[in-house]
């Protein structure tokens, strides 16, 4: 709507604008019959009344946008970080997964300890990990309340992200990574850098598409989400909903969402988003969906623990996918089509013994109890 009236505006501020010309053809109307002298001054006078409402409603709309835009909430990533991170650090938090019983695994402080690290939604998981085989005195007090991008490169157990824990393994500065399979960019980085990545599956997670509450629509096929993303469906009427335009918000590059993302719609092409739309935080993307501008035309993703749990919000509700909605047993029995493993990375040319133990640790009951505990789903051996 906003480019035709912007036309019709574009057509009245032109002809006003050259008002030169329309004397002269008036003039010119003037010389033949007066009939054609007041028609002639009759367009004139529907021309300016059209042209003048366009004006005034494409600036109306257009400053309603501009003040969305501006009104639109920001989000501060690093406020959410110091929360998150506080919450779930090892030795100091209640929200971690301890095993009923010692572990069968023990480091030491004279052991060599690995350094981990990985994706913020998991880091519930391999913080857990760390409060039951780590050795408390090599938690610092404050290595995990700091900026996730300043944690010093010391911390036994990370505070960073997908995009940056990635490169501080192929770059040596990490030794264990829990991510989502990397990205073909990823993989390309590790292979420049000489390296071997080492991808031991330890657990599943469903991938899941959400919208606002009040939107209609509850159910979307995987071929509905793929026509959304590639720009084939553009309005939530086609698929059982209002007439509404969907907004269709995205990840930044490389984040583990994106990939998975990329990932799930496979040959059909990612449509490139506008740059609105493109959202760098995986709490953003949940918000913006949640209260964008009021409306229930947006559509977002991310993973079903981060979604439900870590960043629960009462205006989200999850899409049903096929049919199937996204649980631990439709997980755990593969009837939700869109649930994809999570990995413990390492380079395997840098393995030493103790990464090695927590490796092979990872496949002992004692991980599974507490990836479980944790809100994922385990894989069986």
């Amino acid at each position: 709507m906003h480019p035709i009236l912007f036309i019709i505006a574009a057509v009245f501020l032109l002809i006003e604008f050259n008002l030169l010309v329309a004397k002269i053809f008036a003039w010119i109307f003037r010389k033949g019959k007066g009939d054609q002298s007041s028609r002639w001054y009759t367009f004139l006078k529907f021309e300016r009344i059209v042209g003048l409402s366009c004006l005034l409603l494409f600036v109306v709309l257009q400053g309603k946008e501009i003040y969305y835009d501006y009104m639109e909430e920001t989000f501060d990533e690093n406020v959410f970080d110091r929360q998150f991170y506080q919450d779930y650090r090892p030795f100091h938090s209640q929200k971690l997964i301890r095993l009923p019983e010692k572990s069968s695994l023990q480091f030491s402080s004279d052991n060599h300890l690995p350094k981990i690290d990985g994706a913020k939604a998991l880091y519930p998981v391999y913080a857990s990990f760390a409060e039951n085989i780590y050795p408390q005195s090599v938690i610092a007090d404050e290595e995990c309340l700091r900026d996730y991008a300043g944690s010093p490169k010391t911390a036994m157990v990370r505070c960073r992200n997908t995009i940056q824990s990635f490169k501080d393994l192929i770059n040596g500065d990490t030794d264990i990574v829990f991510l989502a399979k990397p990205s073909a960019e990823q993989m390309q980085m590790a292979e420049e850098k000489g390296v071997t990545l080492h991808l031991k599956p330890i657990g599943k997670e469903a991938f899941v598409f959400f919208t606002n509450k009040n939107n209609v629509v509850e159910n979307l096929s995987t071929q509905n989400v793929k026509d959304i993303y590639s720009g084939k469906i553009k309005n939530w009427r086609k698929l059982g909903g209002k007439w509404q335009k969907i907004r269709p918000f995205q990840r930044n590059a490389n984040s583990g969402s994106q990939s998975t993302m990329e990932k799930f719609m496979g040959d059909t092409p990612l449509m490139q988003p506008e740059k609105r739309d493109r959202v760098d935080v995986m709490s953003g993307i949940i918000k913006r969906v949640a209260t964008y501008r009021n409306h229930t035309n947006a559509i977002g993703y991310s993973f079903l623990f981060f979604v439900e749990t870590l960043h629960a919000n009462e205006n989200v509700k999850i899409f049903s996918i096929d049919g199937i909605h996204p649980n631990k047993d439709n997980i755990r029995d593969g009837s939700y089509p869109l649930a994809y493993p999570f990995y413990a990375i390492t380079v395997a040319e840098r393995e030493t013994p103790e990464i090695q133990q927590f490796l092979q640790w990872l496949d002992s009951d004692e991980a599974k109890y507490i990836i479980e505990n944790a809100g994922y789903t385990a894989i069986s051996q």
